[in-house]
């Protein structure tokens, strides 16, 4: 049986049983794997001229990366960032925050 197999016929116990609780299991997830390579760079460029979709939980990793990234004094940058994420941005002032550039 393949991994991806597995997960399809296990999704409830990988935490991907309904849309919701899918997103907030891959943003966790990414945030968790993420934090290694955090620690070992001294400064991050993030683009997200790829993301097609994305949600407020795609914004708070934005975020919470952001809060990673500047308690252990370095700096951090989001590039390209889809109209979908900076909407949400916006609503929350958070494009006030978050270092984000747009071509």
């Amino acid at each position: 049986m393949s991994p991806s197999d597995f997960f399809y016929r296990n999704r409830e116990i990988a935490g991907f049983s309904n849309p919701s609780r899918a997103i907030y299991a891959a943003v966790r997830e990414l945030l968790e794997n993420s934090l290694d390579m955090i620690r070992e760079v001294p400064e991050i460029t993030v683009d997200l001229a790829d993301v097609e979709r994305s949600d407020s939980a795609g914004v708070a990793l934005l975020v919470q990366w952001m809060r990673e990234v500047r308690s252990q004094g370095k700096s951090i940058t989001y590039l390209n960032i889809p109209s979908q994420m900076l909407a949400i941005a916006r609503v929350s002032s958070l494009d006030t925050v978050l270092p984000l550039f747009r071509d």
